[in-house]
C-alpha cells in the first residue's frame, strides 16, 4: 500500500510520503488543521472516515497562496516532528534544510555518537515565534544529559540538542502581533534560549530573546541567558548578600561560578571560591575573588574557617553538590545557595546541622521566574544590562572557541572532564549568506 498526499501550488506540483501516517481519515485532517487556512480549498478523492488513508489522495490549493511559508508551515509542522520516524523525512523541496545535529530514534551512549545532519529540514515557526541564524553556541552540562536520556525533561524523538545561542533576526511570524515581538526585527543580534541550538537556524518565542549590547561578540552573548540571571537571582533574591558579607562559591570558574564571583564582589562581599586545579583557580582570582581554594585538598574546611576567623562563610553558592560539606563552615544564621549538581551526587543532608547552624537551604531555579514571576524576571535583566553596560561583569568563555557543529562533541567532552572555565562556545562558520525569505 502506497499512502501519498499530492498538491499543487500555482501549477507546480509536489508530493510526500505518508507510510507511517495511521488513524481516521477525520485524525488526519485534524492533524493538517484542513479549513484553518484560507488558502486551503478542498480535498479531493477521499478515502472516507475511519479508514487508514489509502491511494492518492489531492490537495487543492487556491493560486494565490504565495506564501509558501505558510504551507510548509502547515504541513512540516504537524507531520514532520509529530509522526515522521524515518531517516529520510520528506521528499520535496519546499521545505528549507540546514545543517544540525539530530537525535534520531534512541539516546546515546557517548558523546563521541552525535553527528552532523546536512539536510535537517529548518524549524517552523510558529506563532509568536522568531526564526533567527544562530552565530555562537552555548555548551551547558544539560547538554550531556540530555543526549543520553539522564536529564529530567526527556524530549520525544527526534530531536535537535542545545539550548542556548546567540544570533540575527531573519524573520517573525506573520501573525504574530507587534506587542509581542519585543520589538525584534530582521537583522537585529540577539541571545536567548530555544530548543534545538545545535543548529543553524532556530525558531523560539520572541519573549526568549533580548539585545545583545552593543559592545558584546556573539560568542560573549551565546552563555549570558542561563548563567549571570541563576547567579543575580540566588545572590540577590535569595539569599539577600551583603555588603561585607563572607561568601564560598563553589566551582568559582565554571560558567554560572565566574558569574557568582563577579555579581558577590559587585555586591561588595569578601568572596573565597574554590576550584579543581590551579588555572581555575587563577580564573576566579583575576575576576575578583578574594581568597582561592582548591576543594581537593583535605583541608579546604579549615582554610575556610582561617580566612573568615572563625567565623564560616554567610553564604555558599554551589553549582556542584557540596551543601553536606559545606555546612560544616557556615556561619550561624547562614544562606546555602542550591545551584546544581555538577558533581554527579544529589546529595542527603543531614537536617539537625540546619538546626543547630539555624541555616537555610534553598534552591534556585532561575527558568522558573520567567513562569511564576515574570516582573521579576524582567527587572534581574534590567540589572544585568546596567552592569554590563558599566564594565562591572563581564561574560568569560573558555580561550578555545570550536568552530564548526562538528566540534560539539569536542567541547562537550572538554566540558563532561571538567578541563574548561567560564562558558565553552561553539562558533558556526562565518561569512555564510544569510537565508532569505523576501
Amino acid at each position: 500500500m502506497l499512502n501519498l498526499i499530492h498538491f499543487y501550488i500555482s501549477s507546480e506540483n509536489f508530493e510526500f510520503n505518508l507510510n507511517e501516517v495511521e488513524g481516521s481519515f477525520e485524525n488526519i485532517k485534524s492533524f493538517l488543521g484542513i479549513g484553518s487556512k484560507k488558502h486551503l480549498k478542498s480535498w479531493n478523492n477521499l478515502t472516507g472516515t475511519n479508514k487508514k488513508l489509502e491511494g492518492l489522495e489531492v490537495v487543492s490549493l487556491d493560486d494565490e497562496a504565495n506564501d509558501l511559508q505558510d504551507i510548509r508551515q502547515e504541513l512540516v509542522n504537524k507531520f514532520l516532528f509529530h509522526k515522521f520516524k524515518s531517516e529520510k523525512l520528506f521528499p520535496f523541496n519546499l521545505i528549507s534544510k540546514m545543517r544540525a545535529i539530530v537525535i534520531k530514534d534512541k539516546f546515546l551512549k557517548s558523546i563521541d555518537e552525535l553527528l552532523v545532519s546536512d539536510d535537517v529540514p529548518e524549524p517552523v515557526l510558529e506563532k509568536g515565534h522568531v526564526l533567527v541564524e544562530v552565530h555562537a553556541i552555548s555548551l551547558n552540562f544539560l547538554d550531556i544529559l540530555m543526549v543520553q536520556g539522564k536529564y529530567q525533561i526527556k524530549p520525544p524523538f527526534p530531536f535537535i540538542p542545545g539550548v542556548e545561542f546567540a544570533g540575527t533576526v531573519l524573520k517573525a511570524h506573520s501573525d504574530t502581533p507587534t506587542s509581542e515581538l519585543h520589538h525584534f526585527k530582521p537583522g537585529d543580534r540577539v541571545f536567548g534560549t530555544a530548543n534545538g541550538t545545535f543548529s543553524e537556524r532556530v525558531s523560539t518565542p520572541s519573549s526568549s530573546l533580548l539585545p545583545i549590547p552593543a559592545a558584546m561578540s556573539f560568542e560573549e552573548a551565546a552563555g549570558l541567558y542561563i548563567t549571570y540571571p541563576t547567579s543575580y537571582a540566588a545572590l540577590v533574591l535569595r539569599a539577600n548578600l551583603r555588603k561585607g558579607e563572607w561568601c564560598l562559591v563553589h566551582a568559582g570558574a565554571g560558567g554560572v561560578g565566574v558569574a557568582a564571583v563577579q555579581i558577590a564582589k559587585v555586591l561588595g562581599a569578601n568572596v573565597i571560591a574554590t576550584g579543581g586545579s590551579d588555572d581555575k583557580l587563577a580564573v576566579a582570582l583575576r575576576n575578583g575573588a578574594d581568597y582561592v581554594i582548591n576543594y581537593k585538598q583535605k583541608n579546604w574546611l579549615d582554610q575556610v574557617k582561617k580566612f573568615t576567623g572563625g567565623h564560616g562563610v554567610d553564604v555558599v553558592y554551589d553549582p556542584v553538590g557540596l551543601i553536606e560539606e559545606s555546612m560544616k563552615c557556615i556561619a550561624w544564621n547562614g544562606r546555602l545557595l542550591v545551584i546544581g549538581f555538577a558533581g554527579g551526587n544529589i546529595e542527603k543532608v543531614a537536617m539537625n546541622r540546619v538546626l543547630l547552624k539555624n541555616c537555610t537551604i534553598m534552591g534556585v531555579y532561575w527558568n522558573s521566574y520567567e513562569k511564576f514571576a515574570k516582573d521579576t524576571f524582567s527587572r534581574v535583566w534590567d540589572a544585568l544590562f546596567h552592569l554590563f553596560r558599566g564594565g562591572m561583569l563581564r561574560p568569560i568563555i573558555y580561550h578555545q572557541v570550536y568552530d564548526g557543529l562538528e566540534f560539539v562533541k569536542d567541547g562537550l567532552k572538554a566540558l563532561e572532564g571538567r578541563h574548561t572555565y567560564g562558558k565553552i562556545v561553539i562558533r558556526l562558520k562565518e561569512g555564510k549568506d544569510q537565508v532569505s525569505y523576501n
